[in-house]
């Protein structure tokens, strides 16, 4: 696809359902990869009082592994409207997405090969009482969620975050240093990252996305103090979204 005349949209055009709709009726293979790297990457985790979820849109899933590590969850993201798709579903009203099928892969590569209805509500109801704050949070400022919660959390993860609202690589890098620096010393970051593409569509909108090679990730973790780290790459040969692999990576906070 030729994208040198592409017109990226607002984000004020952005609607949640229109993007849960495309992204996550069915458990799509970049979907299935970052589940897979984010509860191996808890397992070597430690417990921790409270984990942050950053930029976390109106995601449910890359939630739902933080229940075996986090006594407390925080969920921050900067539209009032994903914020409001969250907030549904932990109030469990009843137009919410329907999570169940996430919940159940997550559980499944937990070690539960066969979860029940039964296990899937309480995963899901145990999540919903951890999540004690959704906050307003924007990656652009130096701190996020103001200076209070500079270097707080012990655990933090963010999907598919900075790269896709960053028009290049300098700007990734500098709100990629805003995430991690909530990070507490000797604290972990999960990140998740579009790899290849420089767009993403939604609908009949595109939105930018920066371009990045696995090293661009390394270094900025390098350079931010982590060490460590563990970096994947997953191919998407099928995916017609604008990006054809993803790179995920878990690092340690200097102390």
């Amino acid at each position: 696809m030729q994208t040198s005349n592409l017109q990226y949209a607002e984000y004020t055009a952005w609607n949640p359902k229109d993007y849960l709709g495309e992204y996550y009726a069915s458990i799509m293979d970049d979907e299935k990869f970052c589940l897979e790297f984010l509860v191996e990457s808890l397992r070597r985790v430690s417990s921790v009082p409270v984990a942050l979820d950053f930029g976390s849109g109106p995601i449910v899933s890359h939630i739902l592994p933080l229940a075996t590590k986090a006594a407390e969850i925080h969920v921050s993201e900067y539209l009032e409207s994903n914020l409001s798709e969250l907030q549904k579903w932990v109030k469990n009203q009843s137009d919410a997405f329907n999570w169940r099928q996430f919940t159940s892969e997550v559980l499944r590569l937990e070690g539960n090969l066969n979860p029940t209805q039964t296990d899937i509500e309480n995963r899901e109801q145990k999540i919903r009482q951890q999540i004690t704050q959704l906050l307003p949070g924007d990656v652009r400022e130096t701190n996020p969620l103001g200076l209070e919660k500079r270097e707080f959390y012990p655990l933090v993860t963010a999907h598919y975050c900075a790269e896709g609202i960053s028009p290049n690589r300098d700007s990734w890098r500098i709100y990629m240093s805003n995430i991690m620096s909530m990070v507490k010393p000797g604290g972990t970051l999960i990140t998740s990252a579009c790899g290849s593409g420089t767009f993403y569509r939604v609908a009949d909108l595109y939105f930018p996305s920066t371009k990045l090679e696995p090293q661009d990730v390394l270094n900025c973790f390098w350079d931010n103090g982590f060490f460590d780290v563990d970096i994947r790459v997953r191919q998407l040969p099928e995916c017609e979204a604008g990006f054809f692999y993803v790179i995920f990576a878990c690092g340690v906070k200097s102390r």
